[in-house]
C-alpha cells in the first residue's frame, strides 16, 4: 500500500480513538494522539529504502532491509510494543497514538497479497487476510 493509504488509516483510527476516549472521560491530548498515530502509520515501512520515510532517512532503511527484510520486524507486534512503550515514557498519549498508527499499518498490509510477519521473530510466516491489490 502507499503511504497516503497508511496515513489516512492511521489518522482515522486515531480520531476514532480520541472520540471513544472522550466518551469514557479519558484524559488524553487529541492532537498528540492523532499525531502519534499519523507518524506510527508510516513508521513500519522504515524497513524499505524506497518508502516515504525510507527516502527521507539515510542508511537505516537499507540496513533494516538487508538484515531483516521488508514486512518482518517493523511490521510486528513486538515492534509496535517496543516503540510505543519507549515513547510512552515520554508521554503516554504519544505512546498510545504511535501504537494505534503502527497497528493500523500492520492491519492494512495484511490486506495485501504479500501479507506481514506480525509475530516476528517468533513466526516468520507472513499472514494475509485477503488477496486485495490496492
Amino acid at each position: 500500500m502507499d503511504y497516503k493509504t497508511h496515513l489516512t488509516g492511521g489518522i482515522a483510527l486515531g480520531i476514532g480513538t480520541v472520540y471513544l476516549s472522550q466518551k469514557v472521560n479519558l484524559n488524553i491530548q487529541p492532537l498528540l494522539l492523532v499525531g502519534g498515530a499519523a507518524i506510527g502509520s508510516l513508521l513500519p515501512d522504515i524497513d524499505h529504502p524506497k518508502s516515504y520515510l525510507g527516502n527521507k532517512i539515510p542508511i537505516l532503511p537499507t540496513l533494516l532491509y538487508n538484515s531483516v527484510g521488508h514486512r518482518s520486524l517493523t511490521h510486528s507486534l513486538l515492534f509496535a510494543a517496543i516503540i510505543s512503550t519507549l515513547l510512552g515514557f515520554i508521554d503516554i498519549t504519544l505512546g498510545i497514538g504511535m501504537f494505534i498508527g503502527i497497528i493500523s499499518h500492520i492491519l492494512l498490509d495484511m490486506l495485501t497479497p504479500q501479507g506481514v510477519s506480525y509475530l516476528y521473530p517468533l513466526k516468520k510466516k507472513r499472514i494475509k487476510w485477503f488477496k486485495f491489490k490496492p
